[in-house]
């Protein structure tokens, strides 16, 4: 990671939580894993529990060989546990404002339009609706990872409750509309045409913020 970063100029940062419940999510970067191999950690990020087996990382030592980074260790996909680490990233990289992509399919449908009409009652029961799954949620698998006695539930449960009470949004959030067809298809191999359908929701989810995002570009840069 630290080559990269050389060769580059630009820091990549990637989150990814451990197997072990008393383990603590990490940030892999040039500054806090210098010797890393990028392609492990990015393998890592994408291993979802119960559907990609845990990533051992790799790192490269003073002889420029490949070895185990944290033997012991097995690691998954930071959302987990930590999908928006942007306190560390404000400690690293002194990041005071934050653009955010989220297409994590679990997260999308819960997220709050940061432009939508307040008075619009047609949206109000779905609106509810998401508060009390979200609130109801957490509170049960709050309750099963501190009370139940069976180590699995408890894991799990764990894991739930980390990824309904951690922030997904950012000072500016961008997020596709998904359909109900988009979920049909998360665990196969996206065609050409499907992959060019999700690029325009991005670009449509983009166009709306991007005098937002061009304004706080301009403060920042008169700030520095």
């Amino acid at each position: 990671m630290q080559e990269a970063f050389e060769r580059t100029g630009r820091s990549v940062n990637i989150t990814v939580s451990p197997v072990k419940h008393q383990q603590k999510e990490r940030l892999l970067s040039g500054y806090t894993s210098p010797n890393l191999m990028m392609w492990s950690a990015a393998l890592a990020s994408c291993a979802v529990p119960s559907i990609f087996p845990p990533v051992q990382l790799q790192q490269k030592d003073e002889k420029g060989n490949h070895a185990a980074y944290m033997p012991n260790m097995r690691w998954v996909d930071g959302s987990v546990v930590s999908d928006l680490p942007i306190e560390r990233l404000m400690h690293l990289h002194d990041v005071n404002f934050s653009i955010v992509s989220q297409t994590n399919p679990h997260v999308v449908p819960f997220l709050k339009e940061e432009h939508a009409d307040k008075n619009r009652l047609r949206d109000l029961p779905s609106k509810i609706l998401k508060g009390e799954l979200r609130f109801h949620g957490q509170a049960v698998s709050d309750y099963l990872r501190k009370h139940n006695q069976n180590e699995i539930v408890r894991q799990g449960a764990g894991q739930i409750y980390s990824m309904l009470s951690q922030r997904y949004q950012g000072d500016v959030t961008l997020y596709p509309k998904y359909k109900l067809s988009h979920y049909a298809k998360v665990l196969s191999n996206p065609s050409s045409d499907f992959i060019s359908e999700l690029m325009m929701q991005g670009q449509r989810a983009t166009w709306p913020r991007l005098a937002m995002i061009r304004t706080h570009a301009k403060i920042s840069k008169t700030l520095e």
